[in-house]
This record gives structure tokens, C-alpha cells and sequence, in this order.
């Protein structure tokens, strides 16, 4: 789960697929030419407005803009592995990736991340905003709000489960090696070179764990089964292992000779035999040593400071200021709303449970879906030109470690094409759905928006994951309308069942998280409410929420904080509703929490010409 600034490189590898190390030292930055300085200035004022200063006016906006050039790179500095998926030329920006390092969770390391956090929010709250023009001041409350919610995980923080079976690090790690960006030789040797770190970075792990233990909030049996469970794909000869045998391939863009590729393929064997499988062998056992202190599975209210440690994933991760009490509740309507839609469509037409067998009808290539969705987004949505894209297939090393699909997050400072990579794996989502959230008018759409108009680097960082996978589910649920294979009522129907079957998984994850629902209660209501009455299917849900809190509801409550600001345009605009302006909004909104949406919401109603409600 992406979370906000250093503390967010302390809990999480932040994977940057689907997004460790000290902090830098001295400001290189002072050392640039005039030409790079000013280069690296531009960076962090794009997309932001720069009305014309006074020299004070001025003088407070460079201030500002040091700050982001700060708080940017001190917080790569801590996060190297996202760093490399995000610049193509950290120089430019102030950060050194010349030695790969891991963050270890040590006492001393999360206290120095979040001192660090606190030194940061004093600086921003120290800016004069009077003296900002309105790009900066927006940018300053984001980073502001960001830093807020990363605090309330301050102390809290033994909470999180780094270990965790689906989400956690060493279940993702291989595979983000595995798609580690090589621009060259060096790439290589510093993926070994976090392979022959791996053993430390488990023990630290192991260690947090420990501690974890000792404040009386240890991980249950069953959960670290299903963590040993995960990490078994990578427990295999190295000719199996999915950093060796990706490699080959990767290696044909850099032009090397066969000569050369056969020594680095060695090299890497070599790393996964003395390195990662040594590492994974005692991650498996020390894991099996944790067994013993709780057998029962619980949500996070289960334990001491839980409801704390949920309101901070709320604000974090799902870039929400609304109390869990609040949220549950508009969650129920929005779920309850679905499931009345869905049962009386059905009771007039009972053919609409086959409905999604029409999506994407004639569309038989991913290519062809992409394209279908980039012709038919132009009325509603702004253009954003043409945007170079590849679609890939996921080798078959990664295909059952990997999502159905996921688009692959451009680098900030390149002009590398936007990728997609679609996994044979069946996800139970059509591809043209799973295409609309990662392609058009989903992530890819985003992404290209955001390089027309010029983004600001730090709110790449900063955004929360509400508001990025919020845009994507509601980008999904939107390319029902714009397939002309459906019927009125089919679309209707299929938009009802996606988010009625996302908001089932968000109700319980608030029930089971916050609300200290046990399996039973849920196993209740899933019966009660959908019929579901297997128990496979009934630990299936609950695991996957218990395992990974607000994973889900990130997902639903982003998608329904812009679904309910749109409808509330549409009631107050009437005629001069625009979906393509209103689209405007949300996207120049990147990165925010929905807490300044809302407000900024309020200024571009007005603009538009609403009434006062």
C-alpha cells in the first residue's frame, strides 16, 4: 500500500507496479549549475500556477519550492527501490541511488522517520500562504495533509503486519526485482545487490515482529501459515526462480553480447543460490518460530490501539478525513442501493445475469479494447493527445505471483512509452473492464493527463491510494456506459453488481477492522445478505480483508467520493453540467486527499456557475 513520506518507507515497501536507506546526506542540489537548478525548479512548480510576485511574494515561493525539492528527495532517500521505478535521472533531482539499501525496521530507524516527518510539517507550517499563488498553496496543503495522516501512525505503528500473506514484503519482493528497470549493467549488479541484502532485510522483518510480540500483538497462527504459504513460489532451484529466468529476456535491450548475457544470467544464478534462497529458507523458519501466541484470527479492533491504526490507514491510504463511523454508514447505503438495483432489474429481465458475456463483444485484442475506450472518451473526458502505449504479456514466470493486469507507472522525468501488462490468469473481471481501470479512461488516461498538463513530482509521493485506484475503479465502472454492445439496462445492471461486489469486501473490511466483527459475524451476513454459505468462500473474504485493511475500501471509497461529487455537479448544474469539465476537476486535483477535494469541489461549482445550496 502506497502511504504518505518517510513513514510510509518504514511500514511498507511501497511497490510502484499496481509503487527503502538512510536519508541523504548534504544538499547536492547547492552544487548544480545555474542550468540544472533551474531545471530542477521547473519540475517541482509543473502543473501549479505562477501568477506574478513581488520580490517578498517571490522570495516565499522559492522558499516553498525548496521545500518540495526537500521533502521530495529526503523521502526517495528512504524509498530507493520506488525511486528507481520513478526517475530515470535521480541526479536531477537530488538523490543518490549509487548504493542500494533496505530500510530496517529498527526502533531507531521508524523514531528518525517520523522526527523527520515532524521537522517537515513544521517547515510547511512556517510557509506565509498568503504570499502563495494558488498552484504552491494547493501542493503545501497536500504535503501538509500527508504528513498529518502519516503521523497518526506514530504511535501505532506495531500495528502494521509487514509479513502479511498477500501485500506483504517478502510475498511481493521477487517479483519487484523481477521488474526492476534496466537501463543498464549497473541495473543488474544493484538488483544483486539487494538479493544479497535480502537476509538482513528478513531479519529485520523477523525482529519487528519480535517486538510486535512483546506489546501483545503477535500474528495468529493461521495468518503466518498463509505467510509461509506465500513465500513457497520462491522457495525453488534458482533455474525456477523467476529473477533467473526473466533475466534473458530483459537483457536483450541493453545489446549485450551472448557472452555477456550469459555472465550476468550466472550472476544472478549465483545471487539466488548464496543469497535469496538461504534468506527465504530461514524467513520460512523463523516465521514458523512466531507460532504459538495467538491462534485466533482477528481484525485490527481485536487489538490494543486498532480503531487508531485503522483511522490512520483511513487518512494514509484511502486519503480520507471522515471518522470510520461515517464512512460505514454511507458505505451501507451505497452497497444496499446496488443490491436493490440489481434485484429488481432481474426480477423485469432475468437475462441480465448473463450480461457480462456482451462486454467487449468484437473486441478481441487488448489493442483493440484500448483503442475502443480511446475513441470513445473524447466527448466526456479532456484530450490528452496522442499517447504512445505497449501492451505486454506477463511472462509465464510471473503469471501466478502477478495482478490479471496492471498498468506500469511511467517514470516522471522520461518519455518512455506507458506499458500495460495483461496476465493470462483469469481475475473474474472481463478484460475490457480490467482495461478500462489500468488503460483508458483509467490509469493510462491519468497518466498521459498528467503529462500534458505538467506534474509536480511531489505529488506523485504524496498521493494517496484512494485517490489514485478511486479514479481507476470509477474509470471501470464508467466504460460500461461507452460500450455499445450493451443495452441500456445491461450496463445499468453490470455498474450496480462491480460495485456492489467491491462494497461488499469494503462493509466488512470496515466491520471486521474497526467495528470487532469476528469470522462469525461475518459469515452471518455474507449469508444473510448474499446467500453465501460456504465456508471456503466465507475465509476467502475475511482473510482477504483481515490480511490487508483498507486494501479494498480504498478502492470503494475513492470510486464513490467521485461518484457521489459528480452527482451532486449534476443536481446543481443541471444544463451546464459539463463530464468533461467536471473530469477536469478530479484530475487536476492528483494527489489529494478527499478532504481538500471536497473544499476545492466547493470553488469549482461556483465557478462554474452554481447556486448556493
Amino acid at each position: 500500500m502506497k502511504q504518505s513520506l518517510h513513514s510510509a518507507a518504514a511500514l511498507l515497501l511501497v511497490l510502484v507496479i499496481t509503487a527503502l536507506s538512510a536519508c541523504s546526506g548534504g544538499n547536492a542540489l547547492a552544487a548544480a549549475t545555474t542550468t540544472e537548478t533551474a531545471k530542477t525548479e521547473s519540475f517541482f512548480t509543473a502543473g501549479d500556477s505562477s501568477a506574478a510576485a513581488t520580490l517578498e511574494e517571490q522570495s516565499e515561493r522559492d522558499r516553498c519550492d525548496q521545500l518540495f525539492r526537500e521533502a521530495f528527495s529526503d523521502t526517495l532517500a528512504n524509498s530507493r527501490i520506488t525511486a528507481h521505478y520513478l526517475l530515470r535521472h535521480p541526479e536531477n533531482y537530488d538523490v543518490d541511488l549509487s548504493e542500494p539499501a533496505y530500510f530496517l525496521m529498527t526502533e531507531d530507524n521508524l523514531t528518525k522517520s517520523f522526527a523527520e516527518d515532524h521537522d517537515t510539517l513544521a517547515k510547511v507550517e512556517a510557509i506565509d500562504r498568503s504570499k502563495l499563488d494558488s498552484g504552491r498553496l494547493l501542493t503545501l496543503r497536500m504535503l501538509e495533509n500527508a504528513l498529518k495522516a502519516s503521523l497518526l501512525g506514530e504511535n501505532c505503528i506495531y500495528l502494521s503486519q509487514p509479513l502479511s500473506p498477500e501485500y506483504g514484503i517478502a510475498s511481493q519482493l521477487p517479483a519487484t526485482l523481477a521488474s526492476y528497470r534496466l537501463d543498464s549493467t549497473a541495473d543488474i549488479e544493484a538488483v544483486i545487490s539487494y538479493i544479497n541484502q535480502m537476509g538482513d532485510y528478513f531479519d529485520s522483518l523477523i525482529d519487528f515482529e519480535k517486538r510486535r510480540i512483546k506489546k501483545g500483538i503477535p500474528m495468529d497462527d493461521d495468518t503466518i501459515d498463509r505467510s509461509i504459504a506465500s513465500i513457497q513460489p520462491f522457495l525453488v532451484p534458482a533455474k525456477d526462480n523467476i529473477l533467473v529466468t526473466s533475466l534473458p529476456d530483459r537483457l536483450d535491450a541493453l545489446g549485450l553480447t551472448d557472452e555477456e548475457q550469459s555472465s550476468w544470467v550466472s550472476k544472478m544464478t549465483d545471487a539466488v543460490n548464496q543469497s535469496l534462497l538461504p534468506a527465504y529458507t530461514k524467513l520460512e523458519s523463523d516465521l514458523k518460530g512466531l507460532k504459538g501466541h495467538s491462534a485466533e484470527s482477528k481484525g485490527l479492533a481485536g487489538y490494543d490501539g486498532g480503531s487508531d491504526y485503522f483511522r490512520y490507514l483511513l487518512a494514509s491510504v484511502c486519503g480520507e478525513d471522515r471518522s470510520p463511523e461515517e464512512l460505514e454508514a454511507q458505505v451501507y447505503v451505497h452497497l444496499m442501493a446496488d443490491l436493490t438495483a440489481m434485484g429488481s432489474a432481474l426480477q423485469k429481465d432475468a437475462s441480465l445475469a448473463s450480461a457480462e458475456d456482451h462486454v467487449g463483444k468484437g473486441l478481441d485484442t487488448p489493442e483493440k479494447i484500448l483503442d475502443s475506450l480511446k475513441t470513445a472518451i473524447t466527448a466526456d473526458f479532456p484530450d490528452t493527445g496522442n499517447t504512445p502505449y505497449e501492451v505486454h504479456t506477463v511472462p509465464d514466470s510471473l503469471k501466478d505471483i502477478m495482478a490479471p493486469a496492471f498498468f506500469y507507472s511511467p517514470t516522471i522525468d522520461g518519455d518512455e512509452p506507458n506499458q500495460i501488462y495483461i496476465n493470462g490468469r483469469n481475475s473474474g473481471t472481463s478484460l475490457y473492464a480490467t482495461l478500462a481501470h489500468e488503460g483508458y479512461p483509467g490509469h493510462l488516461y491519468q497518466y498521459a493527463y498528467l503529462k500534458k498538463v505538467g506534474e509536480n513530482p511531489l505529488r506523485r509521493l504524496i498521493s494517496t491510494d484512494g485517490y489514485a485506484e478511486g479514479w481507476g475503479e470509477y474509470a471501470q465502472l464508467y466504460a460500461y456506459r461507452l460500450d455499445q454492445n450493451l443495452s441500456d439496462e445491461e450496463r445499468d445492471y453490470l455498474t450496480h453488481q462491480a460495485s456492489a461486489n467491491l462494497g461488499l469486501y469494503a462493509l466488512l473490511d470496515l466491520r471486521l477492522n474497526y467495528d470487532g466483527w469476528s469470522r462469525d459475524d461475518a459469515a452471518g451476513f455474507l449469508r444473510d445478505t448474499f446467500g453465501i454459505t460456504d465456508n471456503a468462500t466465507v475465509d476467502e473474504i475475511t482473510h482477504a480483508v483481515v490480511d490487508s485493511p483498507c486494501e479494498y475500501l480504498k478502492y470503494y471509497t475513492g470510486c464513490m467520493e467521485i461518484t457521489d461529487l459528480r452527482k451532486r455537479a449534476q443536481e446543481q448544474l443541471g444544463d451546464q453540467f459539463s463530464a468533461a469539465e467536471f473530469h477536469r476537476f478530479i484530475l487536476d486535483m492528483y494527489g489529494a486527499d478527499f478532504g481538500l477535494i471536497r473544499e476545492e469541489f466547493e470553488n469549482w461549482l461556483n465557478s462554474q456557475g452554481a447556486e448556493a445550496s
